[in-house]
Formats: C-alpha cells, sequence, structure tokens
C-alpha cells in the first residue's frame, strides 16, 4: 500500500509540473521557467559500508534556481527508497559553474534479504516504519549546450527504523515491543547530467 501511496505522488507531482511549464510555455515565457531533470548516480560511503545510490528529480527550473520531487534507490544499511524534495542554486556566469543544494524527505523501506524479520502470526510481528532522509552539499556543473554534466559531494542523513511486537497468550498477559532505530550518516560523492 504504501508503495501505491509515493508512487501516486510522485506521478501526480510530476505531471503539475509539465502542466505548470506547459501553461507558462503558452504565456511567452519560454526562457525564464522551465522543465528540468536531473539524473545521477553515486557512492554512499559511512561506517558500515560503501554502497552504490542512484537517484532521478524532475521539476521547474528558474534562472539558476530550481525545485524539484525525487525518488532514487538507497542501499547502504536497510535498502529505502527516498521520496524528497529537491532544491538547487548554481552561481555565475561562468562555463563551469558551482553550486548547492538541499534534499528532504522520506525513505521508504524496501523487503530484502538483510531486512529485519518482517513476519507475523498470532503472537508476534514486525512493523517497518517510513522515515526521514535528507542530504545537502556543494558541486560544480559544465555546461553543455543548454543541458550540465555535475559533480557534488555531501552528507547525507538516513533514519531506519522498526518496531517488533510479542503477544503472550500464555502466563503473564501483555505485549513487549521491542523498537529499534538507525540513524545513518553517509559522505555522499554523486555525478550526473542535467538537461
Amino acid at each position: 500500500m504504501k508503495y501505491k501511496t509515493f508512487l501516486l505522488h510522485g506521478i501526480i507531482t510530476f505531471v503539475c509540473c509539465l502542466f505548470l511549464t506547459q501553461h507558462i510555455k503558452a504565456q511567452g515565457n519560454k526562457k525564464s521557467i522551465h522543465f528540468t531533470s536531473i539524473n545521477s548516480v553515486g557512492l554512499l560511503n559511512g561506517q558500515i559500508s560503501s554502497t552504490f545510490a542512484m537517484q532521478t528529480i524532475n521539476g521547474i527550473s528558474y534562472k539558476k534556481t530550481s525545485i524539484g520531487l525525487g525518488v532514487g534507490i538507497d542501499n547502504y544499511g536497510y535498502r529505502t527508497i527516498p521520496v524528497f524534495v529537491d532544491l538547487r542554486k548554481s552561481f555565475g556566469n561562468n562555463e563551469i559553474k558551482p553550486l548547492v543544494f538541499a534534499d528532504f524527505g522520506i525513505g521508504y523501506p524496501i523487503k530484502t534479504d538483510n531486512s529485519p524479520e518482517q513476519w507475523s502470526s498470532e503472537f508476534s510481528n514486525t512493523i517497518t516504519k517510513n522515515s526521514f532522509c535528507g542530504e545537502w552539499g556543494v558541486g560544480i556543473e559544465k555546461a553543455i549546450g543548454s543541458s550540465s554534466f555535475f559533480v557534488t559531494a555531501s552528507y547525507s542523513y538516513k533514519k531506519y527504523a522498526y518496531t517488533h511486537n510479542i503477544y503472550w497468550a500464555y502466563g503473564p498477559s501483555g505485549t513487549n515491543q521491542a523498537r529499534q532505530d538507525y540513524h545513518y550518516n553517509r559522505i555522499a560523492l554523486r555525478m550526473g547530467y542535467r538537461f
């Protein structure tokens, strides 16, 4: 159910950005606001390991500032699908420009072989939680026609949480609950293409 929810939100936001872009173009402001797509691959490095990550961000751009909705794959620790808002700004008019960005959103847990046991019976169950994720950093981008290639370095944070409930059928009645929270602090190195 939660996967359908974030997919639906992503589709609605993407369609709204497309309609907004078309509306602005119809009014004659073709050069001021336009659709932008930012696609990247990268490496997340922290105390646990180094893992591959990728993301795509789609939204609108005005002059040197953009805002968009992003989705990715984050394999660090327990696997999640982050869905986030991206704010990005580049500086200067040179072919190679510095940029800053910030992302914040929610990580949706994905079941894998190393996920906490998520089984239910009449005596226990495990529930994973959608949790906060964020990233902020700096980089450079090189213009290639109307598109650009970029490289970024950033601090990345992800929380992963689950609760395991055990219901006692014999002996003292009641429920034991164990909550586990993981806080992942990483350095993210990414490169990608923006058009």
